[in-house]
Formats: C-alpha cells, structure tokens, sequence
C-alpha cells in the first residue's frame, strides 16, 4: 500500500498538487483559502468554522469591503451587525432576510446615550472612491476634514 501511496504522490506531485489526510492541520485551508490577515486569524483561532458567533461594528451594505462576508455567507455564521446608515441598515436587512440568525442593529455607537447627527457623504460623485458613500462620523469637525480630502468643498 505505501507504495501505491508513494506512487501517487509522485504522480501529483508532477501537477503542481499534494496529497494529505484530512486530519492534517492543513487541510481547513483546502475549502477555505485565508485571503487576508483576519482569514488567517479567524482559521487559526477556530478550530471549528461553523457556529461562530460575532457582533460587527459598521456592517455597511455586508458585501463590499466586509471582512466577514464569506464566513457569514460559507459557514452560517450568526450574530449582529451595527449599523447606523438607514439605507444601509435596510440593504444588510434585505441581505439577511433569509438568514435568521443575524440581527442588524440599527445605532451608532458613542460616548454617551442619547440622539445626536451622523454626518455622511450623501451622494458620492462618478469621480470618488466607491468606499466614500460608507464615510460617517458623529464628529462634525472630521466630517468637513474628510469632505475637503475628497475635493467636495
């Protein structure tokens, strides 16, 4: 049998491919290919991909630039997401109607309770970043600094 194994190897091995047991610590990557640095913190602190819960802080439209979105969307994660944006709220809400486990909370978070203004930019030009219509702030001084470094004032 060993070399049967050892022929197959070799075999593979003339492709570019390797053969291992599926105990072998390697062998999570197969199926879940880390293309970031949290994919590589995330398969190297859970043993196990499924079950996972999380609360995500500024969830955006859950797909574009979303850190999480492939273990929500792979592994069936569950837990909540904040996001203060109304429209945007709406499209995680719509995004995750059909999976009951995740909650989208509709706040932002500050020092103190209460209500206060969001400051955003509304409506992004042809002409800026895609990740500009996600810029918001409670902080109204960075609001403009962030306008001006985008050439809106």
């Amino acid at each position: 049998m060993s070399s049967l194994k050892a022929f197959l190897r070799r075999c593979l091995s003339t492709v570019g491919l390797r053969m291992m047991r599926t105990n072998h610590p390697a062998a999570r990557y197969v199926d879940h290919m880390p293309g970031s640095p949290l994919d590589f913190l995330i398969l190297s602190h859970f043993p196990v991909l499924r079950g996972v819960r999380f609360l995500q802080i500024g969830g955006h439209d859950g797909v574009r630039n979303d850190p999480i979105h492939r273990w929500i969307r792979d592994c069936g994660w569950t837990g909540a997401v904040v996001e203060p944006m109304p429209d945007f709220a709406e499209r995680l809400r719509k995004l995750h109607a059909q999976r009951p486990g995740i909650q989208v909370v509709e706040c932002a978070i500050a020092d103190n309770p209460g209500s206060t203004l969001l400051y955003r930019i509304d409506s992004p030009g042809p002409a800026l970043p895609e990740w500009a219509e996600g810029v918001a702030t409670l902080d109204r001084a960075r609001a403009i600094e962030a306008a001006q470094a985008l050439g809106l004032t």
